[in-house]
């Protein structure tokens, strides 16, 4: 596990640094990090000023090994939140890569797990309390074990919540796309309409 800056994750950064940088090759517990997620929010009550901490940037759940997890903190409320976000390319068949993609992402390629990783910005609170928040977030990683379960093996408090993000915008991308045949349909049949009414009447014959 390195710092994002090519330190090991427990070194410490110099205390003037506005920001701190988690980087994993392994995924997160989504118990474990579930739990300590609400312990940091719930902190400001108790003084260690961790909830003041902005935690953004892409979570991998040994849960949930097709998407990613956008994590995204919003200090002034103390939330949270590790919503669904965009498959990793390591659960992409090949063919449907875009040209040029794998030289791309190349540098953040590792195998056996592709590009699926963690990278989060921790900034803004107090030097100390980012420290804690990363001693935390080390915490949370799967152990090599629990990996091994395989992903239906593991609780997953996000699941639920992430099934239903996933059907309303299933949903809603159904729905769009019935909306544009529908807007289609109606434009040819108005494309035709207008066609028949500028056609011009064919010529008499004349008359004997």
């Amino acid at each position: 596990i390195t710092s994002g800056d090519g330190r090991a994750a427990g070194q410490p950064l110099a205390a003037e640094e506005a920001e701190l940088k988690f980087c994993a090759l392994r995924p997160f517990h989504p118990l474990r990090l579930h739990a300590a997620l609400l312990a940091i929010a719930e902190d400001e009550g108790n003084g260690a000023g961790t909830s003041k901490v902005r935690i953004d940037g892409l979570g991998w759940l040994a849960s949930q090994p097709g998407l990613q997890a956008l994590v995204r903190s919003h200090p002034a409320s103390g939330a949270i939140e590790v919503d669904p976000g965009d498959p990793w390319w390591a659960s992409v068949p090949r063919e449907r890569w875009p040209r040029g993609l794998a030289e791309d992402i190349g540098p953040m390629w590792h195998e056996p797990t592709g590009d699926r990783q963690i990278d989060l910005t921790l900034s803004e609170g107090t030097h100390e309390a980012r420290l804690q928040i990363r001693s935390r977030l080390e915490q949370c990683l799967a152990t090599d074990a629990e990996a091994a379960l395989g992903p239906n093996a593991l609780e997953d408090p996000y699941a639920e919540e992430w099934r239903r993000v996933l059907d309303e915008e299933a949903a809603q991308q159904r729905a769009d796309v019935m909306g544009d045949a529908m807007r289609k349909a109606a434009q040819a049949k108005g494309q035709r309409k207008s066609e028949a009414v500028a056609a011009p009447e064919p010529a008499c014959e004349p008359c004997d």
